[in-house]
């Protein structure tokens, strides 16, 4: 005996329960309405990429130019010297002028005031130097114009570049001068670069502007500073202005960059 369902009626089928919207749009279930239906998403894809592009325009990498690389400044001074350094007779005058009037002040929202730098600020050029009388200005344009020198000769590169930080509001002239004249000597004597700024030359980049408090905050950019002005150098030697070299006879790939001594001197830091 059959058995039958209890419910009367068309049995179930599931391609009666196939895609439905396919026929609200007016096509069949046939290749030919397959056909059609695809070819018009694909059209309305299309005019949606072209519009889109059109109004919001996509920039290629390769058509992207970037300015050349700058350090603090943008305007930059090539150095005749491998052996850069300031103008130690200023540190006087700089002293008696203050760091304040050196720089542009600003007054931020909250009342403190900030030293502002300006880098697309251009050097002073010799003959503005030779028509100015106002001692002061040519002290203020030295200082400023200091860090834009970088040393781009590819006949004469230095290996290694010793870097040094002087202060000329807590240190003599005396002094300053024996700290440049004991790296200057030092250089000389191995081919060595030398790069010596004044420290108050980075407050403008420092977020909180006292040199007693931010003083470990400045190594970092001095070195890179350096770095970028030896842009060819292999080995960037910073020696702190407290510091002297007293035998100028050792040269830092003999004593410190040969492999041989530096595992050493590493095993013996691990060992202690």
């Amino acid at each position: 005996m059959a058995i039958k369902p209890r419910t009367k009626g068309k049995s179930y089928s599931s391609r009666s329960a196939g895609p439905q919207w396919f026929n609200i749009f007016g096509f069949r279930q046939s290749k030919y309405g397959t056909c059609k239906f695809l070819s018009i998403i694909t059209t309305f894809v299309c005019i949606l990429y072209v519009f889109s592009s059109r109004f919001y325009p996509i920039s290629h990498s390769a058509g992207v130019s970037y300015p050349p690389s700058h350090g603090l400044y943008i305007h930059e001074i090539p150095a005749s010297s491998r052996l850069i350094f300031p103008r130690i007779e200023h540190a006087p005058l700089l002293k008696e002028v203050t760091v304040r009037s050196l720089y542009t002040t600003r007054t931020e929202l909250d009342g403190s005031k900030r030293l502002v730098l300006k880098p697309e600020e251009n050097a002073m050029t010799d003959e503005e130097k030779k028509k100015t009388t106002d001692q002061i200005l040519l002290v203020k344009h030295s200082f400023l114009d200091h860090g834009k020198l970088v040393y781009r000769r590819n006949n004469d590169v230095p290996e290694v570049v010793v870097v040094t930080l002087i202060d000329f509001e807590n240190y003599d002239s005396e002094t300053v001068i024996q700290i440049v004249q004991n790296r200057v000597d030092y250089a000389q004597k191995h081919q060595y670069g030398v790069y010596i700024r004044w420290i108050q030359e980075f407050l403008p980049a420092l977020e909180n502007q006292n040199l007693a408090e931010s003083y470990d905050f400045i190594k970092p950019l001095m070195i890179r500073a350096a770095m970028h002005a030896f842009p060819t150098a292999k080995y960037i030697h910073f020696v702190d202005q407290d510091a002297l070299l007293m035998n100028l006879d050792l040269s830092l790939q003999k004593y410190l960059l040969d492999p041989r001594i530096l595992d050493l001197a590493l095993l013996k830091t691990f060992l202690l």
